[in-house]
């Protein structure tokens, strides 16, 4: 399909109604068993083009009229790609490009579904500043988060590539609204957030409201994660039960 970002109007493969879509710059997995999307997915991952993924099922959302799907997606690039024996395919998706569903092709001459998509990015913030103090608090705030998990789960952990390439490593330095929004996305890729959440952040065009909703989850988490902490330091890091007659 055609179509660039910042609001033009293109096409895609296909559209895929799914449990859940994934966030730009997030990775989402699929296994594929209909023989449409098999042909669809192969078409894909053979000229590196991208379909998209809308969540359905969302009480919340905006949908379609007179149905569950979503009308904001993500266009996605198959990064991996593997046939098993028993037919299905396996893929890993990279999260490109956010959209809106425009129209669906009424007269379509492919097996799947497809449709006209506008393409989107967030608005211009009304306070570049609070943007950037957001950003700086989100990252503290993850990076807290990782080291209490480390402790916890006695595991060490890094972050991910896409939240280090996008994160304001230099206070100074100066940064750029895609930069910020890029970031966002990246955090959200990596936190467990419901599907309301999830969806919610997808549909915001508000670089700064979607910081303040991951500093949020990343708040809940230090609380819990700083509890189970405590309480693994006061019997001396032992598992519940160990060291019991």
């Amino acid at each position: 399909g055609g179509g660039g970002a910042g609001g033009e109007g293109g096409g895609v493969d296909s559209v895929v109604s799914a449990g859940d879509d994934g966030a730009a710059g997030g990775e989402v997995s699929a296994a594929i068993f209909e023989m449409r999307y098999r042909l669809m997915s192969g078409k894909c991952y053979q000229n590196e083009t991208m379909f998209g993924i809308v969540m359905a099922g969302h009480p919340k959302a905006e949908v379609e009229p007179e149905t569950d799907v979503c009308r904001v997606g993500t266009a996605v690039r198959i990064d991996e790609f593997q046939s098993l024996d028993d037919g299905r395919i396996l893929t890993m998706n990279r999260g490109v490009q956010r959209f809106r569903v425009l129209a669906y092709l009424a007269e379509n001459e492919k097996p799947y579904i497809q449709a006209w998509v506008q393409f989107f990015n967030d608005d211009p913030p009304k306070d570049p500043e609070a943007v950037a103090v957001r950003e700086r608090e989100v990252f503290a705030n993850l990076q807290d988060v990782l080291a209490l998990s480390n402790k916890v789960y006695k595991k060490n952990l890094r972050l991910s590539d896409a939240v280090r390439d996008t994160a304001p490593l230099d206070e100074g330095a100066p940064r750029t609204m895609e930069q910020a929004e890029a970031f966002s996305f990246a955090v959200a890729a990596v936190l467990d957030v419901g599907r309301e959440l999830q969806q919610s952040i997808l549909q915001t065009r508000d670089t700064e409201a979607r910081l303040r909703a991951m500093l949020q989850v990343l708040a809940a988490a230090k609380r819990y994660l700083a509890a189970e902490a405590t309480i693994r330091d006061a019997f001396g890091g032992k598992e519940d039960g160990a060291g019991k007659e």
